[in-house]
């Protein structure tokens, strides 16, 4: 008994010391922590960087990265067609889909390190590193408590919602947002329940970065905060009405960038829209649903392991949801209705041709879920721990241990679906050219929809006439050589049309706005009876020009008000 005792006070001792020390130097720890936890969620990359191109939107991303590339380093700074990607027939994905957060980053970082692999894997230790500190600093002021906030921190980042954002699906706008969503969500509810309106400046971060990353998720988050108003009605005041339309107008002049490039694409002309017919399908029972959380697998979309833990906390202590003067019910509440959502529990047939249906998949809300369901369970986790537990050292280094354990298991599961969907090919060194022509319908005219098969064969129309002539592509343009028989001769080229489309007929020549064919492609006429060397280009239009000069200096003039300072205050 007295070796024992001997034995624990030694122990106490060791772990007090250790505990004085860590308070000491605790934001360099766990500013380091972050740094190692995100070179840690980067490994699968390292390890094998084919890994990024066997997920289920690999293809997309991937010819986007290699289409943004090429344009750049043409010297077009406002890109608008895929000249030398998706199969080279003028899609335009970067025009409809925000690349300034996604697509950028990897191409700037390709051009410093000079390869494709450690650009991506770059990219995805400073976005992961950055989440973990957004995440840590903004549930930090929410809580006021440390560890609630590095379990949150540590939990959010490494859910399997995340990991199969970043691995399995390849979705670098949902990356993004995971980045964005605490200061959304968070700085909206210091506004709403803490009377803390200088938080709007979050706001216009967490939104600006959406409107750049994933409009989706923007629309869906503008929503949801809008119901939290709802709900919170009582505590809605004049200062926060003002704070949240400053937020907005501050957004939408940051995002006009986006915005106007999408907007006059859509007003030009009819465009086919995302695929819409995915409500009823990867759905689950609720009990299913959870036991698949449980597992904690990379092959089924959820909350996983952590969140089914969060909701378990949660379910298990209601007493527990109101803490340091803030209310967590209606998170832990909306927490549970997302989960919800993504099962067979809810009725999603009847929003079938609805815009409802706009969301594609209702596994997209785990997001949500994931985000309210880990929040609100960190919150409780920590009451618990500061009730039992002598030291918060113990607890923060066996959630380390066990995120290691399960991510250890996920970067297994992403090697194996790599390995699965890759064949040989992922056993070879990672050439982003290998996958730069992925296939997408996405906002394609609408007179174009069912024609792709046609614009990749190269087929020519001549006064209605089909034919085939060859189209050489480069950074730049699309040039061609035609042969017509008589004047005025109508020729409708395999090019998609979007507004921006520029076709000059002769070296020398000015460009001109070409004609919309009736499948929705370049044409133009042709007044003489010769061989004419036709050349498609592309040149942003004022509006996307003034658009991008308003996002600039909203940025600037945003930072220099003094709002930048202080989130750089609030990152240290």
């Amino acid at each position: 008994m007295l070796l024992n005792s001997v034995m624990g006070v030694s122990v106490l001792g060791a772990t007090g010391k250790f505990e004085r020390l860590f308070l000491r130097y605790q934001r360099l720890i766990i500013n380091i922590s972050f740094i190692l936890l995100a070179i840690i969620f980067a490994w699968p990359i390292m390890g094998n960087p084919n890994v990024v191109a066997a997920g289920d939107d690999s293809l997309f991303h991937l010819s986007r990265i290699y289409s943004l590339a090429q344009s750049l380093g043409s010297g077009q700074f406002l890109p608008g067609y895929d000249f030398m990607a998706f199969h080279s027939v003028g899609t335009a994905m970067n025009l409809f889909y925000p690349y300034v957060t996604t697509a950028l980053p990897i191409v700037l970082l390709k051009y410093v390190l000079g390869h494709w692999a450690s650009a991506i894997g770059l990219y995805y230790i400073g976005i992961t590193c950055v989440t973990l500190v957004v995440t840590y600093r903004c549930t930090l002021a929410l809580t006021t408590n440390r560890l609630a906030a590095f379990i949150f921190s540590v939990c959010y980042n490494f859910s399997i919602y995340r990991i199969d954002v970043a691995y399995p699906r390849f979705d670098l706008g949902e990356l993004v947002v995971f980045l964005a969503l605490p200061l959304a969500l968070i700085g909206f509810e210091l506004m709403l329940q803490k009377h803390d309106y200088d938080k709007w400046t979050w706001l216009v971060f967490g939104f600006s970065l959406m409107l750049y990353a994933h409009l989706l998720s923007a629309l869906l988050v503008a929503l949801l905060l809008g119901l939290r108003l709802a709900f919170g009605w009582r505590q809605v005041t004049k200062d926060l009405g003002v704070n949240l339309c400053k937020a907005f107008i501050w957004s939408i002049l940051i995002g006009s960038y986006q915005l106007i490039t999408l907007l006059e694409q859509c007003v030009a002309q009819p465009l086919h829209s995302i695929y819409t017919g995915g409500l009823l399908t990867i759905l689950k029972d609720p009990a299913e649903l959870l036991s698949n959380s449980i597992n904690n697998s990379i092959y089924v979309y959820t909350i996983g392991l952590l969140g089914a833990v969060g909701l378990g906390l949660i379910v298990t202590n209601f007493d527990k949801l109101t803490y340091n003067g803030v209310n967590y019910g209606i998170w832990a509440c909306f927490g549970i209705g997302a989960f919800i959502l993504t099962s067979k529990l809810f009725p999603w047939r009847y929003l079938v041709h609805t815009p409802a249906a706009i969301i594609q998949y209702p596994y997209r809300l785990s997001l949500f879920a994931t985000f309210f369901l880990i929040m609100v369970g960190s919150v409780v986790l920590a009451q618990l721990i500061g009730n039992y537990s002598p030291t918060k050292i113990v607890p923060m280094l066996s959630l380390l241990l066990l995120i290691l354990v399960l991510f250890a298991r996920s970067n297994a599961d992403v090697l194996h679906k790599t390995k699965l969907v890759l064949g040989p090919r992922a056993a070879t060194t990672f050439q982003l050219q290998h996958y730069k022509d992925g296939g997408t319908d996405d906002y394609l005219p609408q007179r174009a929809k069912h024609q792709l098969p046609k614009l990749w064969a190269r087929r020519f129309y001549i006064n209605d006439h089909a034919t085939t002539f060859k189209i050489k592509a480069d950074p730049r343009a699309f040039t061609t050589t035609v042969k017509t028989a008589k004047p005025d001769t109508l020729v409708d080229l395999p090019i998609l049309y979007y507004v921006g489309a520029k076709i000059s007929t002769a070296t020398g020549k000015p460009p001109v706005t070409p004609l919309i064919s009736n499948r929705g492609t370049v044409a133009i006429t042709l007044p003489k009876a010769e061989v004419h060397r036709l050349q498609v280009t592309y040149q942003p239009t004022i509006k996307r020009q003034i658009s991008a000069a308003v996002a600039l200096i909203s940025l600037g003039s945003f930072c220099l008000q003094g709002h930048f300072p202080a989130f750089k205050k609030f990152l240290t």
